[in-house]
């Protein structure tokens, strides 16, 4: 197991939304079967006395996409653990696994858990906001509908994976920055962004405000394809909040359905734009098996497989010496 993980690059942390993608092999898939049968095998009283086993199988569940075996176990690890820190990155394994899962309540669960047990390690954003609930989640990190303590005012807090990003967590921030300040009605607006570790740059988190639309990958998948009236009604606002920020020097990145929102209102709709700047790096987008199989049902996989599909030439790695700019939104809003 020890090498496994070790090969894997497991050992000694918690998971991460990435490990889900790394289990590819039917060889290395026999292998955590033969780990969790010889575990079951074991007598009750000495699996009891061996959570570190339990947390590592874990880990190799998740790693091969078996997220319900993984998350039930990880919280059977938190209940083992006598010592805070380890009940606190078991808590936060079953979150990770939940995530992947989609089961939004269970995540939240889980991460207060962990947060409650030790902030300062896995607090993904400042206690002055209260998570009520998780939006959802993809390769960039989690959205969470949050309620700010002192302003009484509903927020989103957007959860960073920095080891995922096209770009750095800095730039993502002095780009969000200038968005807000472009108070364009079909871009949301930055209320905040920072990192929620004290002392450092760890678990970095843009605070936004909230619009209770639907997005339209999932609107159309509902309702069907929009009509050409409907079609222009949406295209427009979303042509003009590109044609906004590229005047400010600012892309996109990731142009598809999934990053717009949209609410119908009488005749007429409210569009916003969202999550510029959060593009996926080209090396985990490229040659991924996101498109079939249980790798598809990640919270990665979608995101990916999302990606790829709108993705112009230049963000596929297809056009070496070609950098990502304007052109590649243009691409994806034609997309």
């Amino acid at each position: 197991i020890d090498k496994f993980l070790e090969h894997a690059q497991l050992q000694n942390r918690e998971v991460r939304p990435s490990d889900s993608m790394s289990v590819r092999s039917e060889v290395e898939r026999q292998f955590i079967k033969q780990v969790r049968d010889e575990y079951r095998a074991l007598p009750e009283e000495k699996r009891q006395n061996l959570p570190g086993l339990l947390n590592n199988l874990g880990k190799l569940e998740l790693a091969a996409g078996e997220f319900v075996e993984a998350q039930q176990n990880f919280q059977a690890v938190a209940t083992m653990e006598s010592d805070p820190k380890r009940q606190a990155e078991a808590h936060y394994n079953a979150y990770q696994a939940a995530l992947q899962r989609q089961d939004w309540p269970a995540a939240l669960a889980a991460m207060r858990q962990a947060v409650a047990l030790d902030a300062a390690r896995f607090a993904p954003f400042p206690d002055r906001y209260e998570a009520t609930s998780i939006l959802g989640a993809g390769g960039f990190g989690v959205a969470f509908l949050c309620h700010h303590k002192f302003m009484k005012a509903n927020i989103v807090i957007k959860t960073l994976q920095t080891d995922e990003l096209d770009c750095e967590v800095d730039r993502v921030f002095s780009e969000a920055q200038a968005l807000g300040q472009l108070n364009h009605p079909s871009i949301i607006r930055l209320a905040d962004c920072g990192y929620a570790d004290a002392g450092g740059k760890l678990r970095p988190y843009l605070a936004m405000d909230y619009f209770d639309g639907v997005n339209l990958e999932s609107y159309v998948d509902k309702h069907g394809p929009l009509s050409p009236e409907q079609m222009l009604a949406v295209a427009v606002p979303v042509a003009e909040a590109l044609q906004a920020a590229h005047v400010q020097g600012i892309f996109h990145r990731d142009v598809k359905p999934a990053n717009i929102l949209v609410k119908r209102e009488g005749e007429g709709w409210r569009v916003k734009l969202i999550d510029f700047g959060l593009a996926l790096r080209p090396s985990i987008i490229e040659g991924q098996p996101s498109t079939s199989g249980p790798k598809a049902q990640t919270t990665m996989g979608k995101t990916i497989a999302g990606t790829q599909h709108y993705a112009a030439p230049e963000q596929m790695g297809q056009l070496p010496g070609v950098a990502v700019g304007t052109y590649s939104d243009v691409y994806g809003f034609g997309r």
